[in-house]
Order: C-alpha cells, then structure tokens, then sequence
C-alpha cells in the first residue's frame, strides 16, 4: 500500500460520532452511519423525497 492515496467525500448527516479502533503497524479504522437524501419525481407529476 506505500505510495498510494484514495480520496473520498462523503456528503451527508452522520448516525453518530465516530467510533475509532486503532490496530497493529499504525493502521486506524472509523465506522459511522451516513445518511443522505435524495428527491425525484413521478410520471404523474408529484415529487417525492427519500432519506436513506
């Protein structure tokens, strides 16, 4: 894994504070729910939105 970079950002509300675990060779791994939302519209017209 030397040399390598991922980039990712996550846009949306968190679940709750992180939980951080830090393991052997300096590794460290944070879980969090996300939720986002999202909107779209039927063919009869009315537009709805969801939360996931």
């Amino acid at each position: 894994m030397g040399g390598t970079l991922n980039n990712v950002m996550l846009i949306g509300n968190l679940g709750k504070y992180p939980g951080i675990c830090g393991f052997d060779r300096g590794v460290i791994l944070a879980k969090f729910p996300i939720g986002h939302s999202g909107h779209f519209t039927h063919r009869e017209g009315p537009r709805e939105e969801s939360t996931n």
